[in-house]
């Protein structure tokens, strides 16, 4: 049979604008977001596009909208607030549908977030190595990434590139590599604790994207994919159904990140997540049964479901329709049927360092259990014994299953159970697990299975000065709500700051009237975040009722910045802020390196104390570091950190105190990134500035470098 294309349409026309309503009425909150799941943009379009033909003008309309409304929740709400900053969870990489925008648009923003996204979101920025991704399941969440979060990097990867940015290695290094290994695992039903179908469907778009691109043959890919469908059709399928289970086995182990009740039930849900790749494939009758299973059972009264249903659904119809005009594609399909038994014996999960030559676990074939959700028989521990495993000392043990309990009457098994091999400690842990168990038969009633545990956004915790003291002054150049372009809107990459609202509720804002003197605004600098730029020539003057309020009467301040100096050779002055020749608070960097200066006279004329970091301290040229001045006026101290280590600490700077309560005057420049217009500026890139109440404690200072360090994806 063909594809139903009636009946796709109507289930289409029927649900497409109550979700479009859902979305256009959303909030721009968490629950707002929801609905965004599994990239409503890329859906609204992509819907917007094949119903045409049919639609009014302003039903086109309303689908159009509801995908603008989609940008405004992920991009806007969610990826450029300052807790996230493009850092998303590996499993909220959703690239497409902001790739679709600017495609359509022309929208700058879309297309610069597209990219930042891909350089900043878990598992897809470039500090991801191989053993984070290795396992299709993640081992360890969140500080592993499994089969859908290397699925989603890549997609990102290709979508930035489409959107001009250069390949990163990190693409044919890590991702690509962990990709195909991912298909090994599941292919011999290896993968850590289960295998579930739609997340061999989201890999498998990931592939084909790749053959797209030239990286992968098409031959590659296809030799990659259809061993994981037998083993798929021969564990999951549900022929009453047309859908397959939402997992290969029964239970998966109590106390799994990923653990689901609903194991063993049909998900047609979530059908259309593999149907293509089944087509694409050419295992057509395969790809047919999911698409009607799908049509008669997929529930889309949801942003998330209908998102899943719909995200590559329409490529399938283009896809069936050459195979349709190409006579040379011969359907394909297992070779062995249906209802192969994948029971013969497999090497340890760590296979690749495994010749699955030991076989040495015995059976007590008189103790059986059904409903085990990894061994058919109760497995003895009494009869291991050690073996040998190349490399890999943690898959020491082995469990080997006997074929023959497949044919005995009074073992009722499933399938998905005959898989895989444990090492000795889990097995005798799923022993004590199995036997306290209900072995009745799960239910067989569909449900509609969750495909995670968790569906709302990820929140990333921001760095949030009053942490660690009381914020006077906060200049973050990585907040686009804090700074202004000439006209008083947000910048754009490229343009001019000229202006930078404080971040705290003091309003000690900073303007640069002239645009000679203004620094420029870099998106996705550094973990995905946007910092202003300099070059020696640009900065700002404090106004005199700000310097004064910053500094007058206190007991002390603590600095701190953020910032990539990238030019050690002349003089770069960060801050001064004083009282005629009194110079109250003056910190730079010397040409010598990048040694820090620092001059404090307090305001009651007390002596000057004028320090320099340590020789052999200094920081490396063209690298982000995090320098702290902790200004001790009334307890007579100074400290100087660089990237959380102390290199100063000064008990008697011959202080008297700051406790006069005179204003700053403009004797003495108040300023601030640079010494006078056009002189002795920073020249690198600034992430931010805080500025203290008081010396913070020890504690404190490393607890915000700390913080500093997971915002800017660093280690200081």
């Amino acid at each position: 049979m063909a594809l139903n294309e009636a009946g796709f349409s109507a289930k289409l026309l029927a649900n497409v604008f109550p979700r479009a309503t859902d979305i256009l009425n959303a909030p721009l909150d968490d629950n707002g977001l929801a609905l965004y799941y599994y990239d409503a943009t890329r859906v609204f379009y992509l819907a917007h596009d094949y119903l045409s033909p049919l639609l009014s003008d302003a039903q086109k309309g309303t689908l159009i909208s509801a995908a603008l409304k989609g940008i405004q929740l992920y991009r806007d709400y969610y990826l450029r607030n300052p807790a996230v900053n493009y850092v998303a969870s590996g499993f909220w990489n959703f690239s497409s549908g902001m790739r679709m925008h600017w495609e359509r648009t022309g929208d700058e923003l879309s297309r610069t977030s597209v990219i930042a996204l891909s350089t900043s979101a878990a598992f897809s920025r470039d500090s991801t190595v191989l053993a984070d991704v290795w396992d299709a399941n993640s081992m360890n969440p969140p500080n592993n990434g499994g089969s859908r979060e290397v699925a989603y990097a890549i997609t990102a990867h290709l979508d930035a590139e489409a959107c001009g940015a250069a390949r990163r290695p990190i693409l044919t290094t890590v991702l690509i590599p962990a990709l195909l290994h991912h298909f090994d695992q599941w292919a011999t039903g290896l993968a850590y604790t289960y295998v579930r179908p739609f997340m061999i469907g989201l890999s498998c778009e990931a592939l084909i994207r790749l053959v797209s691109a030239g990286l992968v043959t098409e031959a590659e890919a296809k030799a990659k994919m259809n061993p994981v469908f037998d083993y798929i059709d021969a564990t999951c399928w549900d022929a009453g159904t047309n859908s397959f289970l939402y997992t290969d086995r029964i239970g998966v182990p109590p106390g799994d990140a990923w653990a689901s009740t609903d194991d063993g039930l049909p998900a047609p849900d979530l059908n259309m997540l593999i149907a293509p790749a089944y087509q694409w494939c050419s295992r057509i009758p395969r790809a047919e049964a999911l698409w009607q299973g799908a049509i008669d059972g997929a529930y889309v009264a949801n942003g998330k479901q209908f998102n899943q249903s719909y995200r590559w659904a329409f490529q399938q119809l283009a896809w069936a329709a050459q195979q349709v005009d190409d006579p040379d594609i011969t359907p394909e399909g297992p070779s062995e049927g249906e209802d192969t038994k994948f029971v013969t014996y497999r090497s340890c999960t760590k296979f690749s360092c495994c010749d699955g030559s030991d076989i040495i676990l015995g059976l007590d074939s008189s103790l059986v259990i059904s409903g085990a959700p990894f061994i058919a028989a109760k497995l003895v521990s009494t009869t291991l014994s050690a073996g040998t495993c190349g490399t890999c000392d943690r898959y020491n043990y082995y469990i080997s299953y006997n074929a023959n309990l497949l044919n005995s009457p009074s073992t009722p098994i499933y399938s998905s159970q005959i898989t895989g091999m444990l090492c000795k400690g889990l097995l005798i842990d799923y022993i004590n697990w199995i036997t306290e168990q209900d072995a009745d038969v799960p239910p067989t009633d569909p449900v509609t299975p969750p495909e995670d545990p968790v569906v709302e956004p990820p929140v990333v915790a921001p760095f949030n000065a009053s942490d660690y003291g009381t914020p006077v002054w906060h200049l973050d150049f990585t907040n686009n709500s804090n700074l202004q372009d000439s006209g008083g809107a947000a910048p754009t990459n490229g343009e001019k700051i000229a202006t930078v609202l404080d971040a705290t509720a003091n309003n000690y804002d900073i303007t640069q009237t002239n645009d000679t003197y203004r620094p420029t605004l870099l998106t996705g600098a550094v973990n995905g975040y946007q910092v202003g730029v300099f070059t020696g020539a640009e900065g700002f003057e404090i106004p005199l009722a700000s310097a004064s309020a910053i500094t007058k009467a206190r007991a002390g301040l603590t600095i701190a910045l953020v910032a990539k100096l990238t030019d050690f050779t002349s003089v770069q002055l960060l801050l001064r802020m004083g009282l005629g020749a009194n110079v109250r608070t003056d910190v730079s960097f010397m040409a010598a390196n990048a040694r820090s200066h620092v001059q404090l006279r307090p305001q009651d004329a007390g002596v000057l104390y004028d320090g320099y970091s340590p020789p052999g301290s200094d920081p490396a040229e063209d690298a982000w570091h995090c320098w702290v001045y902790k200004l001790g006026f009334a307890s007579n101290t100074f400290e100087m950190w660089l990237d959380g280590v102390q290199l100063l600490d000064v008990t008697d700077i011959n202080s008297t105190g700051n406790s006069d309560n005179t204003d700053c005057t403009g004797a003495d420049s108040n300023i601030i990134f640079f010494n006078d217009y056009g002189s002795a500026g920073i020249v690198g890139e600034i992430g931010e500035l805080v500025v203290w109440d008081g010396a913070i404690s020890d504690t404190n200072v490393l607890n915000a470098i700390a913080s500093l360090e997971t915002k800017y994806g660093l280690s200081f």
